[in-house]
Parts: C-alpha cells; structure tokens; sequence
C-alpha cells in the first residue's frame, strides 16, 4: 500500500494516538500505524497528573474518558524495599487519575475520528520504510 500524507505515526499507544489527533486538529494529514490487530487491545492503566489531565480537558478528551471511567487517587505512595520513600497528597482534592488505557485511547481516537485530515488508523500493520520528498 502506498500512501500520501504530510505525517505518518508509527504506535498507536496513548502518545502516538494523541499526537495523531492534536495534528489532525491542525488540519494536518496524519496517518497512524499499529502492528498490533486491534487497537488499545491489552489492560493496561495511565496514572495522569494533574498536568495530564488539564491537557486532556483542554482537547475536550476528558470529558468522555470520566464517563467511561477513571479512578481520582488521593495518595500516591512509592515504595523500596519494603518501605515508602516518597508520598504525594494534592491540595486540590486528588493527586491524579488513574485511567484504564482502553478508556483513553478510546476517548482520543473518537474526537480524532471527527477530523478528516486523519486518515486512517491502521491496526494489523508494520512500517517497512517511508519516502519523504
């Protein structure tokens, strides 16, 4: 298959498939490529901080994501050897989100899909080269 377009992303993951959509936001033709047969196939989680999510809410992501669920965390602890060595509390009610992958690629490709300088994500696919001109 040969395609022509002004950016190809290769991994369709949390970063590949954001970057995808803020591109085609801009009105720049995109194409996203995963190897793997389906996309956000595996259970996987995101802990997002409080700058994560502000990034979300500005790209209208958010919204749909908190209706799929998400989990507020409280406290987060790091632990070593059997002891806690860092802890993070936030004054503003949560110290980050915790996300199932699924849920946030599922949010992400869904505002992506209503741009049509996407065009096309492809899951089931390897990259064997690309020509730039």
């Amino acid at each position: 298959m040969n395609y022509q377009t002004d950016v190809c992303i290769i991994g369709a993951g949390p970063g590949g498939a954001l970057l995808a959509y803020l591109l085609a936001k801009q009105n720049i033709s995109t194409i996203l490529i995963e190897r793997s047969d389906e996309l956000g196939k595996e259970f996987r989680g995101e802990h997002l901080n409080e700058d994560g999510e502000m990034i979300l809410k500005k790209h209208h992501i958010f919204e749909e994501i908190e209706s799929l669920g998400l989990l507020r965390m409280s406290r987060v602890e790091y632990w070593k050897d059997g002891h806690v060595f860092k802890t993070i509390e936030s004054e503003l009610g949560h110290a980050g989100i915790h996300v199932p992958q699924q849920h946030l690629l599922q949010s992400i490709n869904n505002q992506a899909s209503k741009h049509p300088s996407l065009l096309q994500a492809y899951a089931g696919h390897k990259s064997n080269g690309a020509n730039a001109e």
